[in-house]
């Protein structure tokens, strides 16, 4: 099989751009093969050799075989088509992966290498293990002063332990009676704190001179 080099071939002119003239690249060697009055055209797959230098396609180029590039190859856009070839590396702008399963998380378990990382069980919460992500079962872990910055908390939170605070707490809502609190805002002086019903505090604002603190129906009463 004959090895053709097209580096330096001249220029070639359409002779008739109103038809649909071809050139036509015929391996020399095997003209004996082709019937009378006909010429073989180029086969990249048997009827040339190698064909070295460089090829420029204004128009389109189909072929009708398999197209195998070795080397150093630049590819202009590809606007059309379906993509049959190995996937493409995470270094090359792909993932590496050719399949996902609903709920996948792409992450690198390595330096260059993207990896599948299935979704996790129901209230599992995503966390770090040795470096990489991992689902892991949520856990009532104790929270430390950096796991908490300033601002304010959204949603309802309940503390298995003791939490303690250095600094203000602002809350929204006056903390009450089954918590700890009192349930209110302000106080006059003199102010007197009694339950005036089950889990409920009142202001009993203090008397005058002289008067005495009783009982009025379950209650106190100055």
């Amino acid at each position: 099989m004959a090895t053709i080099s097209i580096a330096n071939l001249p220029a070639f002119t359409e002779p008739n751009a109103a038809t649909n003239d071809q050139l036509v690249m015929v391996d020399v060697s095997d003209l004996s093969a082709s019937p009378l009055g006909t010429t073989k055209r180029i086969s990249f797959a048997a009827a040339v050799g190698n064909i070295t230098g460089s090829i420029t396609v204004n128009g389109n180029l189909t072929v009708g075989g398999t197209l195998t590039v070795s080397g150093n190859t630049q590819l202009g856009t590809i606007t059309a088509g379906t993509w049959n070839g190995s996937p493409i590396g995470p270094t090359f702008g792909g993932t590496g992966q050719t399949a996902y399963a609903t709920g996948d998380t792409l992450y690198a378990p390595a330096a260059n290498t993207l990896a599948r990382l299935p979704i996790g069980t129901a209230n599992q919460v995503l966390t770090v293990v040795g470096g990489v992500p991992s689902w892991q079962p949520r856990v009532n872990a104790p929270i430390a002063a950096a796991d908490v910055g300033s601002g304010t908390f959204p949603g309802t939170y309940t503390f298995a332990n003791t939490v303690t605070v250095t600094g203000g707490l602002t809350l929204t809502a006056p903390l009450g009676p089954t918590s700890g609190g009192t349930g209110l805002t302000a106080y006059a002086t003199g102010d007197v704190l009694y339950a005036s019903a089950a889990n409920t505090l009142t202001r009993l604002p203090i008397g005058t001179t002289n008067q005495v603190l009783a009982v009025v129906g379950g209650v106190p009463t100055g």
